[in-house]
């Protein structure tokens, strides 16, 4: 019995369309609607409309392609039956699941929609300087300038002009490919370019009678005064290679600068391994001045065991490089104990190693202060002062901690003179470049500001970029010194500093300590009150000291910090806000200080209901933002176990980040009801232990699955065995 046949037979189709191609018709191609089709259709119908499972395309009825078009496009169509024509409705029903057609004013519909959609993307392009036509060819360009720039600036250290990168680029042959092929597409566009000469018709009319009384200026780039254009390629790759210059310039520098503080604190724990070389200085010191042992020294103490140090040890006239270290976990503690003998020192720092360990012999508390001028490979050969490598130059010496003065004392190694702060420099090397101390507990500071006199000049700061890695290298627990002494040390130069008269150029107020010019503010800064008068002018500029300087903050970064604007402020500044999109319009933020703000609020639970805000959120930057009568559990999977227990539960967020150009809040877990906390961790026992035996499943059958394979591979190979090698042993 043969099958029976669904749907129409071919004969009956047959006859259908012979009946039309007799009428002259020719039947339409049958067109299905596709998914970006859909959305712009959408769009075009109800933006605001939402579409359920129901509504998107069926499947046909063979199982091959799209079905029909969603049930919102069926009733857009049989609301607007009665404007359109009968053939342009839907040839079948949808309980059919049959291949639909799509109407000719929905296919309408969708062509002038993607004609909009098509049009503003180029506008898009072309606002940026691409054109659509061209994206693929600056696509290579940039992947070629990309690979240039990673070659030119691999380890590099000068920056380069607009010059060598011009011919960086042309060694290259990026922009002879790239004229070659702008030329064989313009011929193969002779209709286009026909256009193009059209547009390019000269723009003086007058030209034509006025013949050779026209003057024409020719100006010769290169040679002359005037500016020459610079390519968008050479700009972009000068940029490129001199930003990873600079960079490569700091890390240099944060290298020496980690290998000189490495080599400061070998210096101090080679003489103090072990107490050996404190040992050995006591036993040199007269017994007279023993009796300072584990007393807070005084001025005229420290003096007279100055005196006995200059007298007792004297300079060496032989070099004692390095000696065998025998039983010493130091090379440098075996020199140092062969000097203390002989009573002898090399140079300044082993007479600074000296000092600081007859100090800490004292019970003081002491360190060990030196000196480095780097010079790098990119600066300029400074002029130093000629005292460099000669007698009296002093690159390390020693402080002690003065109890009564709470301050630090400089001495001198080779002279045996207490040192004033200002005195220093004159005996060093110039110029001050770092000054690393470091205390008989190992502790690390840099203190060259203490040293310098033109700390405040751009000469001085330009020599030192990377200041604020240094503070923050230096915060790490394993360098850190004494607190109170870093403090009054940091008090001491401050009120120094205070009493030195305002900078009278705008060089030296840059990056000022200090003072700040009005200018110079950062765009989230202001100074209060409003009415502060400024401490100068300089050349019409305001300079404010930055103790009066503030840091602004938006109505919501306030609340991550625990504080809310207080009710009737207003905005202490406004700024404009970083546009969404790229060329779209701006939005103003205002700004809050401090004082405009108060303890946030914690919103309170009414009625057994969370407070939440807008977006169905609640903000928990901070454990006492919690409401009263609320818990925040920080387990995964919150909202459905509320979902399945059918409880309240409302998503924490604890910070935002960064995702595709926008901020996205942080959500960690939830905030329910107190009374509901207990249920809450019963289920997340539950779903644990759910877990685990899931997981205990999986392992239990990837066991037995090794198992399997491990039984079914040696039965195999049994088989194969008798099959076939001992046949060929028999044969044999």
């Amino acid at each position: 019995m043969p099958p029976k046949r669904r749907g129409k037979s071919k004969a009956a189709e047959g006859r259908k369309r012979k009946g039309k191609e007799k009428e002259g018709e020719t039947p339409p191609k049958k067109k299905l609607a596709s998914d970006d089709e859909m959305e712009i259709l959408q769009e075009e119908i109800d933006p605001a409309i939402e579409i359920t499972a129901d509504d998107l395309p069926s499947t046909s009825a063979d199982g091959k392609g799209r079905g029909g078009p969603p049930q919102f496009v069926l009733d857009f169509i049989q609301k607007n039956s009665n404007e359109k024509d009968y053939d342009d409705r839907p040839s079948c029903s949808r309980d059919t699941g049959e291949r639909r057609e799509i109407p000719q004013f929905v296919v309408n519909i969708i062509e002038k929609k993607a004609n909009e959609r098509a049009l503003a993307e180029s506008e898009k392009f072309s606002s940026s300087g691409v054109l659509h036509d061209e994206g693929d060819k600056r696509a290579a360009t940039m992947r070629e300038l990309t690979t240039l720039f990673r070659i030119l600036s691999r380890g590099r250290y000068e920056e380069i002009t607009e010059g060598e990168a011009a011919v960086a680029i042309s060694n290259t042959g990026t922009d002879e490919r790239r004229n070659m092929e702008g030329e064989k597409e313009r011929e193969e566009s002779s209709s286009e370019s026909e256009d193009e000469w059209e547009e390019m018709e000269l723009a003086d009319p007058g030209s034509e009678t006025e013949g050779s009384n026209k003057k024409i200026e020719v100006r010769v780039t290169g040679g002359g005064a005037g500016k020459q254009k610079v390519d968008w390629k050479t700009k972009w790759l000068r940029t490129e290679v001199n930003r990873r210059v600079r960079e490569n310039r700091a890390d240099l520098e944060k290298t020496l600068f980690l290998s000189l503080l490495a080599h400061c604190r070998y210096l101090t724990r080679a003489a103090l391994d072990e107490q050996l070389l404190p040992s050995l200085m006591l036993t040199t010191v007269p017994s007279g001045y023993q009796s300072l042992l584990g007393h807070s020294v005084q001025q005229e103490d420290l003096t007279k065991l100055l005196k006995w140090f200059k007298n007792a040890f004297r300079p060496s006239r032989e070099s004692i490089l390095a000696i065998p270290k025998g039983g010493y976990r130091f090379g440098l503690t075996a020199r140092l104990e062969r000097l203390v003998e002989e009573k002898k020192y090399e140079d300044c720092t082993d007479a600074a190693l000296f000092l600081f360990a007859l100090f800490h012999s004292f019970e003081w508390t002491t360190r060990l202060v030196k000196n480095f001028s780097v010079h790098l490979p990119w600066e300029k050969e400074d002029k130093r002062n000629g005292r460099n490598g000669k007698k009296g130059v002093v690159n390390a010496w020693v402080e002690v901690w003065m109890n009564g003065d709470k301050k630090w004392t400089s001495i001198d190694p080779l002279s045996g003179v207490i040192m004033k702060d200002e005195e220093v420099e004159e005996r060093l090397a110039q110029p001050l470049q770092y000054t690393i101390a470091v205390d008989n507990k190992f502790g690390v500071r840099e203190i060259a500001f203490r040293f310098a006199s033109g700390f405040s000049t751009p000469k001085f700061r330009k020599r030192r970029k990377i200041d604020d890695w240094i503070k923050e290298t230096l915060s790490i627990p394993s360098f850190h010194s004494d607190g109170f002494r870093a403090r009054a040390e940091d008090v001491e130069f401050h009120s120094r500093i205070d009493d030195r008269p305002v900078p009278s150029r705008i060089s030296e107020l840059k990056g000022h300590p200090l003072y700040v010019l009005e200018k110079d503010l950062k765009k989230y800064e202001g100074v209060y009150p409003r009415d502060k008068l400024p401490v100068a002018v300089v050349r019409n500029e305001k300079v404010f000291l930055r103790s009066d300087v503030y840091h602004l903050q938006g109505s919501i970064n306030w609340i991550k910090f625990g504080r809310e604007i207080k009710e009737g402020e207003e905005p202490y500044k406004t700024v404009s806000k970083r546009a969404k999109v790229a060329g779209g319009p701006t939005e103003s933020l205002p700004l809050y200080g401090y004082w405009q703000t108060r303890r946030y609020q914690v919103p309170k639970i009414v009625d057994g209901k969370i407070p939440h805000n807008e977006f169905g959120n609640i903000y928990m930057y901070r454990p006492e933002m919690c409401p009263e009568g609320g818990v925040h559990l920080h387990f995964p999977g919150m909202m459905a176990m509320a979902r399945n227990l059918d409880l309240q539960a409302v998503p924490a967020v604890i910070g935002w980040q960064c995702q595709g150009g926008r901020n996205v809040p942080i959500l960690d877990g939830a905030v329910v009801l107190e009374k509901d906390v207990k249920m809450f961790k019963e289920e997340m026992k539950k779903r644990v232990k759910e877990e685990e035996e899931k997981e205990l499943k999986k392992r239990e059958k990837r066991i037995w699955g090794n198992w399997r394979r491990l039984i079914i591979g040696a039965i195999r190979w049994k088989d194969m065995n008798e099959r076939f090698l001992k046949k060929k042993e028999d044969n044999f």
